[in-house]
């Protein structure tokens, strides 16, 4: 998974992984995967490496130590929520402002236009991977007026960098803090892995040249690189690659900690942050710290744990919460609770709360953070993949039996067939709702249209009753 992945996203991960009848013994971060994949392949060198990881929906980087068999992860940083989609929503934005500019109508408002657009802001960008430009043709994009609205123009390699160019020197800031985290600079890397789709685009290959001031190594397929880092980690953990005295360590990629009261100021306050395992700190790993009661005779402590970087909880995000009781009725202050926390390999965090005096004590596990109904639900959902892998034998032929078409159909009376049966279904499911409501609220309307549209058999007219309908039904909440 990713490495800043945070404890909710690890553990819905681990439970995907549950879910699909795996039984999930060890998550490895990808930047650490792929510079496993390196590393099995360069066991005796003493090598600082630079894994940068680009993917379709997050980004990582993460510096590594190779020496004498052993990969320390030294620091690691990231955006969960920067990828390869969105170059591909900047490239959809491009796109709208034309057909908006030339047309006086935002594409973007119509669901269906916006994921045409998508698809061919995905298609061009792997294009300009390879050429210096790529045309754009999109023969109907979107319908105004029954007239068919299309986009046709060429598109640089240029002006896509320029647009693209802001997130990228995000990633260029991610790469200054994560050698900050690990006190090296660029000219101490030795050499810089690329991971991830996202990294075929040329600028990537640029800016990573520009950095460092030197070529990224090629060794590795981006495609592949997690993978056969994963399917390393199997080899050791299983004994496989047991000769090969291969050891793997992680860091933290977020720190840990609990609320305390700040009394720095001259007056106290609650919600301070007070970390226990900063970020970046090497795992597994413990750590114990000793608190004391701020309040006279207090004889309960509630321990509430949090993860982030920031100086308040507010800012921080909210793992977990319990709650100690059975101290001695003392004066505030001369009670000590001391807070132990446990995280391991897996990103699984540990807290367990003792008071010194009486040895009351309290543990909670931070391993079940994704927010979920109940355990009947997961089994639910349990029985419901598997029962999607059963087959009966008879319905074999009946299922194949969809999939056949007349060959020399041609494309255009496909969609045309497609478009007749969407207005069909519409007509009756709000034929449907009609009838149960005292008032139309334009479903009336809506079904003369559709009516109408299936009569003409004209696909514009199809085509714009749907989009209709589809509008109606998301404000109707139908």
């Amino acid at each position: 998974m990713p490495a800043y992945f945070t404890n909710q996203q690890r553990q819905a991960t681990k439970k995907a992984g549950e879910l699909a009848g795996f039984t999930v013994e060890r998550i490895i971060n990808e930047p650490t995967a792929a510079a496993l994949a390196y590393g099995i392949q360069h066991m005796q060198d003493d090598t600082h490496i630079l894994v940068y990881d680009l993917g379709g929906g997050t980004f990582d980087v993460s510096v590594v130590e190779l020496l004498d068999g052993i990969l320390e992860v030294k620091a690691s940083a990231g955006n969960h929520q920067l990828g390869g989609e969105d170059f591909d929503w900047l490239l959809v934005d491009w796109f709208a402002e034309h057909i908006l500019d030339e047309h006086k109508i935002d594409p973007r408002d119509d669901v269906r236009a916006k994921a045409r657009l998508k698809e061919e802001a995905e298609k061009v960008k792997k294009q300009l991977s390879f050429n210096e430009s790529a045309d754009v043709s999109i023969p109907v994009a979107t319908v105004s007026g029954n007239k068919p609205i299309g986009l046709d123009l060429t598109l640089t390699r240029e002006k896509f960098v320029s647009l693209i160019e802001p997130l990228l020197h995000e990633t260029r800031d991610k790469l200054t803090q994560v050698l900050a985290d690990a006190n090296l600079t660029q000219n101490d890397i030795d050499n810089v892995i690329l991971v991830g789709g996202s990294t075929r685009i040329p600028q990537v290959h640029q800016l990573i040249s520009d950095y460092f001031g030197r070529e990224p190594k090629s060794d590795i397929n981006p495609d592949e690189a997690v993978a056969l880092g994963a399917a390393v980690q199997a080899g050791i953990k299983s004994g496989a690659l047991e000769n090969s005295h291969f050891i793997v360590t992680d860091v933290a990629p977020f720190s840990m900690g609990i609320a305390v009261l700040d009394d720095t100021s001259r007056r106290i306050k609650p919600g301070a942050f007070h970390k226990l395992i900063p970020r970046n700190t090497t795992i597994p790993v413990t750590r114990t710290e000793t608190y004391y009661t701020s309040v006279d005779n207090q004889t309960a402590v509630n321990i509430e744990i949090y993860q982030g970087e920031n100086d308040w909880v507010k800012d921080n995000y909210f793992l977990n919460e319990f709650l100690l009781e059975g101290l001695p009725p003392k004066p505030a202050g001369n009670e000590a609770v001391n807070v132990t926390f446990r995280y391991n390999l897996n990103g699984i965090l540990e807290v367990t709360a003792k008071n010194a005096s009486s040895d009351n004590e309290m543990t909670v596990t931070i391993d079940d953070a994704i927010d979920r109904s109940s355990e009947e639900a997961f089994e639910d959902s349990l029985a419901k993949i598997e029962a999607a892998y059963e087959v009966d034998e008879d319905d074999i032929d009946e299922q194949l039996d969809l999939f056949n078409w007349d060959e020399e159909a041609t494309d255009q009376e496909a969609s045309h067939d497609d478009l007749q049966k969407e207005a069909k279904e519409w007509k009756t499911r709000f034929s449907d709702e009609l009838a149960g409501r005292s008032e139309h609220d334009g479903l009336q309307d809506a079904i003369s249209e559709l009516e109408n549209a299936i009569q003409a058999n004209d696909p514009i007219r199809l085509n714009e009753a749907i989009e209709h309908a589809i509008d109606l039904a998301i404000e109707l909440e139908l």
